[in-house]
């Protein structure tokens, strides 16, 4: 059995592997543990260079700075195939077993709301005679309505959303659940505004 190096990643990981994580054939990439590769891209996200405005508040927890902790706790999920989110559990500032779950790609995409509009409210827009809801089905499909009004654009986007996460196929439970809270929720913020 290989020691524990227990080699540092962004100055904050410690990759304590037993085995090789990555595998390089003539100085390229060919292989990397599909556990150190979550785990890393987590850590990478937080403490890298690169992406420290964007994270700049979001910590992952002490035990997971730890590869075989993450590890361990990766090992019980569903997550071939899927994305690492702190933000659909959590409060989408810490990186922990409580508040992460691997979500399909596209449920990871669909609880990203942007408010890039002139409502305030994500995915509804004022286009001079009238409201517009919209929302993001699949692979770079919108589906956008007119209405009379700004309710029947609110309950159009959420209902969407609603329906995208009953199609989806294996969703562990508590995040299905989750999803549906957090949907009808917004609905009633929204109509309330």
């Amino acid at each position: 059995m290989r020691k524990r190096s227990s080699k540092k990643v962004c100055g904050e990981g410690i990759n304590d592997a037993t085995y090789a994580t990555s595998r390089y054939e003539n100085n390229k990439l060919v292989w990397r543990c599909p556990f150190y590769q979550q785990w890393f891209n987590m850590i990478n996200r937080v403490y890298g260079k690169r992406d420290k405005e964007l994270y700049g508040d979001v910590i992952v927890c002490p035990e997971w700075l730890t590869f075989s902790n993450f590890k361990s706790w990766m090992a019980t999920q569903d997550w071939e195939g899927k994305q690492l989110d702190k933000d659909l559990m959590g409060n989408g500032l810490v990186y922990s077993p409580d508040s992460c779950a691997f979500l399909p790609r596209r449920i990871n995409q669909l609880i990203t709301e942007v408010r890039k509009n002139n409502s305030g409210i994500p995915n509804i827009l004022y286009e001079g005679r009238g409201w517009v809801g919209y929302y993001s089905y699949d692979k770079g499909v919108v589906l956008r309505k007119n209405f009379d009004n700004k309710e029947s654009a609110i309950n159009f986007w959420i209902d969407g959303k609603i329906r995208i996460i009953k199609e989806e196929e294996g969703l562990e439970r508590r995040v299905y659940l989750k999803l549906l809270e957090r949907y009808e929720s917004l609905r009633k913020k929204y109509l309330e505004m």
